[in-house]
């Protein structure tokens, strides 16, 4: 992939997480004031990538 192929694939990114920060604010009347993440990756014994997931945690304004 190149860069122009990667600077594509982050703005549909953000869309689709602007998107989604919408419908929430929407469907509960809260505002959304911070999103933060953790990468965390899974390792094999030998120290080989085998798996990611990502923890997510959004702060809201009540």
């Amino acid at each position: 992939m190149d860069v122009e192929e990667i600077k594509q694939k982050k703005q549909e990114l953000n869309d689709k997480i602007a998107g989604l920060l919408n419908v929430f604010e929407d469907e509960t009347g809260v505002q959304v004031s911070d999103v933060g993440f953790v990468r965390r990756v899974s390792y094999d014994e030998l120290g080989r990538e085998v798996g990611k997931e990502y923890i997510v945690e959004t702060k809201v304004e009540l």
